[in-house]
Protein backbone atom coordinates (compact mmCIF):
# COMPACT_ATOMS: atom_id res chain seq x y z
CA UNK A 1 0.00 0.00 0.00
CA UNK A 2 1.23 3.41 -0.71
CA UNK A 3 -0.64 5.67 1.28
CA UNK A 4 -2.72 4.45 3.42
CA UNK A 5 -5.78 7.37 3.96
CA UNK A 6 -5.75 6.94 0.27
CA UNK A 7 -6.93 3.10 0.16
CA UNK A 8 -8.34 3.59 3.61
CA UNK A 9 -10.90 5.89 1.71
CA UNK A 10 -11.24 3.37 -1.14
CA UNK A 11 -11.59 0.37 0.95
CA UNK A 12 -14.42 2.28 2.93
CA UNK A 13 -16.23 3.62 0.12
CA UNK A 14 -16.10 0.47 -1.85
CA UNK A 15 -14.31 1.93 -4.97
CA UNK A 16 -17.48 3.90 -5.71
CA UNK A 17 -18.29 2.73 -9.35
CA UNK A 18 -19.45 6.53 -10.11
CA UNK A 19 -17.39 8.24 -12.55
CA UNK A 20 -14.43 9.97 -11.22
CA UNK A 21 -14.88 13.26 -11.26
CA UNK A 22 -12.56 15.22 -13.58
CA UNK A 23 -12.18 18.33 -15.03
CA UNK A 24 -14.22 19.61 -17.35
CA UNK A 25 -13.06 18.62 -21.03
CA UNK A 26 -13.83 22.35 -22.03
CA UNK A 27 -11.54 23.64 -19.31
CA UNK A 28 -7.88 23.21 -19.46
CA UNK A 29 -6.13 24.92 -16.34
CA UNK A 30 -3.43 26.61 -18.19
CA UNK A 31 -5.43 28.23 -19.95
CA UNK A 32 -6.79 30.33 -17.09
CA UNK A 33 -4.84 33.22 -16.38
CA UNK A 34 -3.66 33.43 -12.43
CA UNK A 35 -0.75 36.37 -12.65
CA UNK A 36 2.01 36.15 -10.25
CA UNK A 37 1.92 38.65 -7.95
CA UNK A 38 -1.91 38.39 -7.43
CA UNK A 39 -1.59 36.89 -3.98
CA UNK A 40 -2.98 39.15 -0.87
CA UNK A 41 -0.35 39.34 1.91
CA UNK A 42 -3.15 38.16 4.08
CA UNK A 43 -3.38 35.07 1.78
CA UNK A 44 0.18 34.94 1.82
CA UNK A 45 0.39 34.38 5.64
CA UNK A 46 -2.48 32.05 5.65
CA UNK A 47 -1.30 29.80 3.41
CA UNK A 48 1.69 29.55 5.12
CA UNK A 49 0.23 28.80 8.12
CA UNK A 50 -1.82 26.06 7.59
CA UNK A 51 1.58 24.17 4.94
CA UNK A 52 3.69 24.69 8.08
CA UNK A 53 2.58 21.99 10.55
CA UNK A 54 3.67 19.27 7.11
CA UNK A 55 6.49 20.29 8.20
CA UNK A 56 6.58 18.89 12.07
CA UNK A 57 5.92 15.53 12.36
CA UNK A 58 4.87 13.74 15.61
CA UNK A 59 6.63 10.60 16.19
CA UNK A 60 4.13 9.02 18.29
CA UNK A 61 1.34 9.89 15.75
CA UNK A 62 3.61 8.72 12.92
CA UNK A 63 4.08 5.35 14.72
CA UNK A 64 0.46 5.31 14.83
CA UNK A 65 -0.41 6.07 11.51
CA UNK A 66 2.10 3.77 10.39
CA UNK A 67 0.25 0.87 12.13
CA UNK A 68 -2.74 1.92 10.32
CA UNK A 69 -1.51 1.88 6.99
CA UNK A 70 -0.21 -2.19 8.46
CA UNK A 71 -3.64 -2.97 9.20
CA UNK A 72 -5.24 -1.59 6.32
CA UNK A 73 -2.53 -3.40 4.14
CA UNK A 74 -3.26 -6.87 5.36
CA UNK A 75 -6.73 -6.33 5.27
CA UNK A 76 -6.58 -5.75 1.65
CA UNK A 77 -4.04 -8.35 1.39
CA UNK A 78 -1.57 -5.83 0.02
CA UNK A 79 2.35 -5.52 0.47
CA UNK A 80 3.32 -3.05 2.93
CA UNK A 81 6.09 -0.98 2.28
CA UNK A 82 7.45 0.65 5.22
CA UNK A 83 11.05 2.52 4.08
CA UNK A 84 7.83 4.05 0.46
CA UNK A 85 5.86 5.28 3.89
CA UNK A 86 9.24 7.33 5.24
CA UNK A 87 10.26 8.26 2.02
CA UNK A 88 7.17 9.63 1.33
CA UNK A 89 7.12 12.04 4.25
CA UNK A 90 10.84 13.13 3.10
CA UNK A 91 8.98 13.96 -0.01
CA UNK A 92 6.19 15.57 0.99
CA UNK A 93 8.79 17.53 3.26
CA UNK A 94 10.45 19.31 0.60
CA UNK A 95 7.22 19.44 -1.35
CA UNK A 96 5.82 21.44 1.49
CA UNK A 97 8.98 23.65 1.12
CA UNK A 98 8.76 24.38 -2.23
CA UNK A 99 4.99 25.28 -2.25
CA UNK A 100 5.80 27.99 0.93
CA UNK A 101 8.74 29.21 -1.56
CA UNK A 102 5.73 29.80 -4.04
CA UNK A 103 3.68 31.77 -1.54
CA UNK A 104 6.41 33.88 -0.54
CA UNK A 105 7.41 34.10 -4.07
CA UNK A 106 3.62 35.21 -5.02
CA UNK A 107 3.63 32.62 -7.69
CA UNK A 108 0.07 30.97 -7.15
CA UNK A 109 0.07 29.40 -10.63
CA UNK A 110 3.01 27.28 -9.53
CA UNK A 111 1.48 26.64 -5.95
CA UNK A 112 -1.80 25.19 -7.36
CA UNK A 113 -0.04 23.21 -9.37
CA UNK A 114 2.17 21.78 -7.50
CA UNK A 115 -0.62 20.79 -4.83
CA UNK A 116 -2.74 19.04 -7.59
CA UNK A 117 -0.19 17.65 -8.49
CA UNK A 118 1.49 16.52 -5.40
CA UNK A 119 -1.87 15.85 -3.01
CA UNK A 120 -2.30 12.39 -2.63
CA UNK A 121 1.46 12.33 -1.15
CA UNK A 122 0.04 14.99 1.14
CA UNK A 123 -2.50 13.21 2.20
CA UNK A 124 -0.32 10.23 2.80
CA UNK A 125 1.76 12.29 5.64
CA UNK A 126 1.10 11.83 9.11
CA UNK A 127 0.97 15.34 9.57
CA UNK A 128 -2.46 15.25 7.83
CA UNK A 129 -4.76 14.93 10.66
CA UNK A 130 -8.23 15.88 9.82
CA UNK A 131 -7.78 19.64 11.58
CA UNK A 132 -4.87 20.76 8.75
CA UNK A 133 -6.25 18.42 6.32
CA UNK A 134 -9.67 20.85 6.64
CA UNK A 135 -7.04 24.07 7.07
CA UNK A 136 -5.31 23.37 3.99
CA UNK A 137 -8.43 22.42 2.06
CA UNK A 138 -9.88 25.61 2.85
CA UNK A 139 -7.25 27.87 1.78
CA UNK A 140 -6.80 26.03 -1.44
CA UNK A 141 -10.31 26.31 -1.95
CA UNK A 142 -10.17 29.85 -1.74
CA UNK A 143 -8.16 29.98 -4.45
CA UNK A 144 -10.16 27.57 -6.41
CA UNK A 145 -12.65 30.31 -5.78
CA UNK A 146 -10.28 33.15 -6.64
CA UNK A 147 -9.30 32.24 -9.95
CA UNK A 148 -11.32 29.66 -11.01
CA UNK A 149 -14.63 30.34 -10.30
CA UNK A 150 -15.24 33.89 -12.17
CA UNK A 151 -15.14 32.36 -15.38
CA UNK A 152 -14.81 28.55 -14.64
CA UNK A 153 -18.27 27.84 -12.32
CA UNK A 154 -17.99 23.83 -13.07
CA UNK A 155 -14.74 24.12 -12.67
CA UNK A 156 -14.49 25.28 -9.61
CA UNK A 157 -17.42 22.53 -8.72
CA UNK A 158 -15.62 19.64 -9.52
CA UNK A 159 -12.46 21.22 -7.63
CA UNK A 160 -14.38 21.50 -4.57
CA UNK A 161 -15.31 17.57 -4.87
CA UNK A 162 -11.97 16.55 -5.57
CA UNK A 163 -11.15 17.63 -1.89
CA UNK A 164 -14.08 16.89 -0.47
CA UNK A 165 -14.60 13.37 -1.33
CA UNK A 166 -10.83 13.66 0.46
CA UNK A 167 -11.73 14.48 3.76
CA UNK A 168 -15.15 12.83 3.36
CA UNK A 169 -12.95 9.45 3.39
CA UNK A 170 -10.60 11.33 5.92
CA UNK A 171 -13.64 10.92 8.14
CA UNK A 172 -15.26 7.86 7.38
CA UNK A 173 -11.31 6.19 8.23
CA UNK A 174 -11.20 7.92 11.61
CA UNK A 175 -14.86 6.80 12.59
CA UNK A 176 -14.01 3.31 11.48
CA UNK A 177 -10.33 2.98 13.59
CA UNK A 178 -11.96 5.22 16.46
CA UNK A 179 -15.34 3.33 16.78
CA UNK A 180 -17.12 6.89 16.86
CA UNK A 181 -18.97 9.11 15.14
CA UNK A 182 -17.16 12.19 13.79
CA UNK A 183 -19.04 15.82 13.86
CA UNK A 184 -17.70 16.47 10.75
CA UNK A 185 -19.58 13.45 8.74
CA UNK A 186 -22.77 15.15 8.49
CA UNK A 187 -21.18 18.97 7.40
CA UNK A 188 -19.00 17.43 4.59
CA UNK A 189 -21.15 15.20 3.08
CA UNK A 190 -24.09 18.03 2.90
CA UNK A 191 -21.43 20.26 1.20
CA UNK A 192 -20.83 17.56 -0.89
CA UNK A 193 -24.72 16.89 -1.97
CA UNK A 194 -24.86 20.62 -2.91
CA UNK A 195 -21.65 20.28 -5.25
CA UNK A 196 -23.20 17.01 -6.92
CA UNK A 197 -26.69 18.41 -6.73
CA UNK A 198 -26.48 22.44 -7.93
CA UNK A 199 -22.80 22.58 -9.30
CA UNK A 200 -22.38 19.38 -11.47
CA UNK A 201 -26.20 18.46 -11.98
CA UNK A 202 -25.57 14.80 -10.54
CA UNK A 203 -28.25 14.12 -8.61
CA UNK A 204 -27.84 10.46 -8.44
CA UNK A 205 -24.28 11.09 -6.21
CA UNK A 206 -26.19 13.95 -4.16
CA UNK A 207 -28.98 11.42 -3.52
CA UNK A 208 -26.97 8.73 -2.53
CA UNK A 209 -25.04 10.89 0.24
CA UNK A 210 -28.47 12.34 1.08
CA UNK A 211 -29.71 8.52 1.89
CA UNK A 212 -26.50 8.18 4.03
CA UNK A 213 -27.34 11.55 6.35
CA UNK A 214 -30.73 10.19 6.57
CA UNK A 215 -29.88 6.75 7.81
CA UNK A 216 -26.82 8.63 9.98
CA UNK A 217 -29.40 10.90 11.80
CA UNK A 218 -31.68 7.90 12.05
CA UNK A 219 -29.03 6.58 14.71
CA UNK A 220 -27.79 9.33 16.01
CA UNK A 221 -31.00 10.73 16.96
CA UNK A 222 -33.03 9.01 20.19
CA UNK A 223 -36.47 9.71 18.51
CA UNK A 224 -35.00 8.22 15.18
CA UNK A 225 -37.43 8.69 12.12
CA UNK A 226 -39.72 10.77 14.74
CA UNK A 227 -37.07 13.31 15.32
CA UNK A 228 -37.42 16.87 13.57
CA UNK A 229 -33.77 16.40 12.21
CA UNK A 230 -34.88 13.33 10.53
CA UNK A 231 -37.72 14.79 8.78
CA UNK A 232 -35.76 17.81 8.15
CA UNK A 233 -33.44 15.35 6.19
CA UNK A 234 -35.85 13.33 4.71
CA UNK A 235 -37.45 16.37 3.36
CA UNK A 236 -34.04 17.39 1.86
CA UNK A 237 -33.69 13.91 0.13
CA UNK A 238 -37.55 14.29 -1.37
CA UNK A 239 -36.62 17.66 -2.33
CA UNK A 240 -33.11 16.04 -4.61
CA UNK A 241 -35.69 13.36 -6.00
CA UNK A 242 -37.95 16.07 -6.83
CA UNK A 243 -35.12 17.64 -9.05
CA UNK A 244 -34.04 14.21 -10.64
CA UNK A 245 -37.74 14.10 -11.67
CA UNK A 246 -38.10 11.00 -9.71
CA UNK A 247 -41.62 11.52 -8.85
CA UNK A 248 -42.87 8.22 -7.50
CA UNK A 249 -39.34 8.34 -4.88
CA UNK A 250 -40.50 12.03 -3.85
CA UNK A 251 -44.10 10.95 -3.39
CA UNK A 252 -42.67 8.11 -1.02
CA UNK A 253 -40.82 10.77 1.23
CA UNK A 254 -43.85 12.85 1.11
CA UNK A 255 -45.85 10.22 2.81
CA UNK A 256 -42.59 9.15 5.04
CA UNK A 257 -42.92 12.84 6.31
CA UNK A 258 -46.89 13.10 7.16
CA UNK A 259 -45.58 9.79 9.67
CA UNK A 260 -43.19 12.14 11.70
CA UNK A 261 -44.60 14.21 14.08
CA UNK A 262 -42.34 17.60 13.56
CA UNK A 263 -43.66 17.44 10.08
CA UNK A 264 -47.15 16.62 10.68
CA UNK A 265 -47.60 19.94 12.96
CA UNK A 266 -46.32 21.63 10.02
CA UNK A 267 -48.65 20.33 7.32
CA UNK A 268 -51.88 20.78 10.19
CA UNK A 269 -50.43 24.19 10.60
CA UNK A 270 -51.44 24.75 6.73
Amino acid sequence: MKYWIVLLGLCLVGCNTREQVTVSDEVKLDTIEIPDGSLTKGEQDSLQEVLLPYLEVDTAYARKANQAARTVSEALGDDYGEEEYHRNIQHVDSVIKQCILYVQRNEPKRLLDLFDKERVNIYGHPSNTIGHEKDLHYMILSLYAKYYRPSHERLFAEKMVELYEMSFAHVMGLEAFGGYFHPDYIPLAKVLIDCYSEGLGDYDRAIELQKQVCARVEREEAEGKASESYGYELFGLADLYLGNGDTIRTDSCILELRENPYIRMLFQSE
